[in-house]
């Protein structure tokens, strides 16, 4: 979703685009409105959504660090990283206020006081409105990484991030497996901090991975696709396998994160990053649309949930169907507006 550069060939690379990174992050951007939509039910829920639609989250925060990470790190340019996503996360506050103002202090029954510390808390260690996790944890993410890799080689920063996320998988996922000593812990975090699974603790190893594929990248683009499919196709079979194995036991309380999900998501990247997209389509607006769809889907999600409690039950299906075609206006909608005079700070909105 969001990426430092807006260029489509690689600065000093000749020949070299990332046509297929941005034909992902729409894909992606579109899963992840299906997770929030929820058109599926049944075991096609469990593989389509709580397997295959979990990749794209982690995917974003590697392809954003990717792209940061591919030239050196200044100051300045950590500075201008943080800064437009500040202003993104700004745009989507704005827009989504109303919905957060009654889901936080009204619709919650806290005190006001109570409530304005929720929403501060929020601002750090979590969510303000929907989906802003995941850009309060890249704003926090790839600095803590950049920082850290000054102390720590590619493999340590590495098994830091997978420590990090290993705590994340247990305190969430596996919330309902913990003995009582450490999920007595699990429920101190969420009740102080938040949920673990949404959060820097998590984006970590994912932007962590990013950096260590971009400062590699020739020899990433050099692997043999059939490995790269093949490795693909079996971390996603393992990734399969745990997420059944799991739900066969217990439904987990939160279906965010599971351990095989960075090697699945590491394959996936590495997938997109070989088998680079030669059409002609207008892959900058791909780009484009994939941050309003990740951004925008939620008003329309809770449109509907809206609709289904006051007024009548909606289709899944037609919902989610719903959800994809206003998305869909709305990023026609900014792009075109945005271009006009007067109205060129509507490009903060992606």
């Amino acid at each position: 979703m969001v990426s430092e550069t807006t260029q489509t060939t690689a600065p000093g690379t000749p020949g070299r685009t990332y046509n297929s990174v941005d034909v992902a992050k729409i894909c992606a951007a579109v899963m992840v409105a299906a997770i929030h939509s929820q058109p599926l039910e049944g075991l096609a829920k469990d593989i389509v959504i709580d397997v295959f639609a979990r990749v794209a989250v982690p995917f974003f925060f590697m392809a954003s660090a990717f792209f940061f990470f591919r030239r050196p790190c200044t100051g300045r340019r950590l500075a201008g990283f943080v800064r437009r996503l500040g202003l993104l996360y700004l745009f989507w506050f704005v827009a989504e206020l109303p919905i957060t103002v009654y889901n936080v202090f009204i619709h919650s029954g806290r005190p006001v006081g109570e409530s304005l510390l929720v929403l501060l808390r929020g601002f750090v260690f979590g969510s303000t409105f929907s989906g802003s996790w995941f850009l309060m944890a890249l704003i926090e993410g790839v600095p803590l990484v950049w920082l850290a890799s000054r102390f720590l080689r590619p493999a340590a920063l590495l098994a830091a991030g997978a420590a990090l996320y290993a705590v994340a998988v247990a305190f969430s996922y596996y919330h309902a497996f913990l003995p009582p000593g450490l999920m007595a812990a699990a429920d101190a975090y969420k009740a102080a901090i938040g949920g673990i699974q949404n959060s820097w603790v998590v984006a970590f190893l994912f932007c962590a991975a990013g950096k260590v594929v971009a400062e590699r990248e020739d020899a990433m683009r050099r692997l043999p696709r059939r490995a790269v499919t093949a490795s693909l196709a079996v971390t996603c079979a393992l990734s399969a396998a745990e997420v059944l194995a799991v739900k066969s036991v217990r439904d987990p309380d939160s279906t965010d994160i599971f351990f095989v999900l960075p090697l699945f998501a590491l394959s996936f990247f590495l997938f997109v990053l070989t088998h680079e997209a030669r059409g002609r389509a207008d892959y900058v607006r791909m780009r484009n649309y994939s941050t309003v769809f990740y951004l925008s889907h939620f008003v329309f999600v809770y449109i509907f949930v809206v609709i289904n409690k006051h007024i009548a039950p909606v289709d899944p299906v037609l919902k989610y169907a719903a959800v994809l075609l206003l998305c869909t206006a709305t990023a026609r909608a900014l792009t075109t507006l945005s271009a006009r005079r007067g109205l060129g700070w509507l490009r903060y909105g992606y």
